[in-house]
């Protein structure tokens, strides 16, 4: 199997639907993204609360808000039964932009397979190639099974996480079956991005002083974070970093992890 043909498009709409239920709950709307971001997929859009702290965790991803000029090879679009009835986001400006050929390929991450677009009566999968996300999330691993590569974490399916539990895995030589439990800020992780995940979450809460860093982390991680238990114990073991190791100063974070580098 290669994967660049895991997803297929619709060969008259060149369209794909993913069906998550996820989309639909209070965390972990995008878990899917880092999947699509392997499949060569990095332009995306969606609400900005959950676009916008995505792209700056995510490195490649493309967060883009809709415009008039908007042009894409590929574009994946996440929304719900819910925001496409009671917000200003709407499916329907994509769907424009796929029939003037502006954009030529997207694929729509919805929560469920009924999912109609503002004031149509047929469901959005009737014209589209349609995918449960666990059903690809399955296959992906599988592949990679083939290769000796296993995904160890057992409470999500953002495949980003699970890449960087089995580095750790291999780099600490101990068993992660949980995602908050990657978590750790020392030298032999020193190169792992959960330090740039501080970094960016440290920077904006010092930029926004009227938060607390608690709920800055919270919204930062919550749209690639599905399992409450764990974001709380991550968030948690983010704050204890920032203010007991590294002075409440992401600049400090920066230079500690300069110099663990050098160390190693």
């Amino acid at each position: 199997m290669e994967l660049a043909n895991l997803i297929s498009f619709h060969e008259r709409t060149n369209l794909a639907v993913i069906i998550d239920p996820q989309l639909s709950s209070s965390m972990g709307q995008l878990r899917a993204l880092p999947l699509l971001l392997k499949l060569g997929i990095e332009k995306y859009s969606t609400i900005p609360e959950w676009g916008e702290p995505c792209q700056q965790l995510l490195p490649k991803s493309c967060y883009t808000k809709y415009h008039e000029t908007l042009t894409a090879d590929c574009l994946a679009v996440f929304t719900s039964e819910k925001l496409e009835r009671r917000h200003s986001f709407t499916v329907s400006l994509f769907l424009d932009k796929i029939n003037s050929r502006e954009i030529k390929k997207c694929i729509f991450v919805v929560d469920q397979d009924n999912f109609r677009v503002r004031r149509s009566a047929r469901p959005l999968v009737h014209n589209a190639t349609q995918y449960s996300f666990k059903e690809v999330y399955s296959t992906f691993s599988q592949y990679f099974e083939e290769k000796g590569i296993t995904f160890p974490l057992k409470d999500t399916y953002n495949i980003f996480l699970q890449e960087i539990a089995y580095n750790l895995k291999t780099k600490l030589r101990r068993d992660f079956s949980f995602s908050y439990e990657i978590f750790i800020f020392n030298e032999k992780t020193v190169d792992e991005p959960i330090w740039d995940w501080l970094i960016c979450i440290s920077k904006e809460y010092e930029g926004n002083p009227r938060r607390d860093f608690k709920t800055t982390a919270f919204n930062y991680l919550r749209p690639l974070v599905e399992n409450a238990s764990s974001l709380r114990k991550i968030v948690k073991k983010m704050e204890g970093a920032y203010s007991k190791k590294f002075r409440e100063s992401y600049e400090y974070i920066i230079q500690e992890r300069k110099a663990l580098r050098a160390l190693t």
